[in-house]
């Protein structure tokens, strides 16, 4: 029940597809270990002595199957709780591990791609402010040299024509 799609879920679990195998082996191991302890616990002795005590049991004669009966009984009751909450923990877990995982590298790319963007705003200030000096010198000096030649130009027509002459010098 595998997905070729590693972000795909599968089961009823709801598990990504890439942590169903250790999902499975998870449970296995928890299933051998917790039977390995129950068996070991269980008090076979009491439960044989209560049924012969009371002696109402349709299996009178095959004591062994009403153990056996007994034991599955007490095993399935406390094993299937231990179970679910073995599974929603397990599910949560590695979703929440997924989801961890990608906030953690959404947050350290933005991080990266912030201190790029700001190194590259701070070289490419430096570069545009380096790159205006060069450029001005060489443009923006002869543009304003043009301009006030042209203003003085016309300032000394207006003076040797004797006309007043009221335009304002070029801005700087």
């Amino acid at each position: 029940m595998m997905d070729d799609n590693q972000l795909g879920r599968v089961s009823i679990w709801s598990v990504l597809a890439k942590y169903w195998n250790s999902f499975v082996w998870v449970l296995i191991a928890f299933l051998i270990i917790w039977t390995s302890v129950f068996v070991a616990a269980y008090d076979f002795a009491e439960v044989v002595n209560d049924i012969s005590d009371t002696g109402s049991s349709p299996f009178r004669s095959g004591s062994g199957a009403v153990v056996a009966l007994v034991f599955v009984k007490a095993y399935a009751t406390y094993t299937i709780g231990a179970m679910m909450i073995l599974v929603i923990v397990l599910a949560l877990l590695m979703d929440g591990m997924e989801n961890l995982k990608m906030t953690l590298t959404r947050w350290l790319r933005e991080k990266v791609e912030e201190e790029q963007r700001a190194k590259a705003r701070a070289e490419g200030l430096s570069e545009g402010r380096e790159e205006g000096r060069v450029e001005g010198k060489a443009q923006g000096l002869s543009e304003a040299n043009r301009r006030w030649t042209d203003w003085y130009r016309r300032l000394k027509e207006a003076e040797e024509k004797n006309e007043p002459f009221d335009e304002p010098p070029p801005e700087l």
